[in-house]
């Protein structure tokens, strides 16, 4: 259970486009308690449930997976993996500057493409970096396209340009990138 409410926080943030350091104070949390409950390894209190909740995203959401991440959101019904139920479709993201919308295909694909790319180049990077890493890669996605059809046909650019910056971060000194 602990991990399944650790990825929905994790989801929560990266609609933000916040770092761990950028978001830990919007929810009233030390940077190292939101590390703790992102990888599960607590469970968020009433008080931590209440700062997201300042921030429009559901409790009951980052609790169970049911309903909608966002609070007062006109649709309902996003899963525990984000993707949604029937015809319900993700609400918009809350009012960070610079946000972006979670499209749950978009985000599914780039993650699987994200993770299939480090496997195949031999790049293992901690859980966190690669979360990072998918969301980094998420927006420039998202912004190559106008809508989900257009951006999921980005993801032959998105495999070239991640091969390319893997290669290139192998021979990079101080990039954390290598081969295993």
């Amino acid at each position: 259970m602990h991990d399944a409410v650790a990825n929905r926080l994790r989801m929560a943030r990266a609609v933000t486009k916040c770092s761990q350091a950028e978001f830990a104070p919007k929810v009233g949390l030390s940077l190292s308690a939101l590390k703790r409950i992102e990888l599960g390894h607590n469970v968020p209190s009433g008080e931590t449930l209440l700062g997201y909740a300042r921030l429009g995203f559901s409790p009951s959401w980052i609790l169970t997976g049911d309903g909608a991440m966002l609070l007062g959101g006109s649709h309902s019904g996003v899963s525990e993996n984000g993707t949604t139920r029937g015809d319900a479709r993700p609400t918009a993201a809350p009012a960070f500057e610079g946000s972006v919308a979670l499209d749950d295909d978009l985000f599914r694909a780039v993650r699987k493409l994200v993770a299939q790319v480090h496997a195949d180049e031999r790049v293992r990077l901690p859980q966190e970096a690669l979360f990072e890493e998918v969301v980094r890669w998420y927006k420039e996605v998202w912004a190559r396209g106008e809508d989900s059809a257009e951006r999921l046909t980005q993801m032959g650019w998105l495999e070239t340009r991640l091969r390319k910056e893997l290669q290139a971060a192998r021979t990079e000194p101080g990039t954390g990138k290598r081969s295993v």
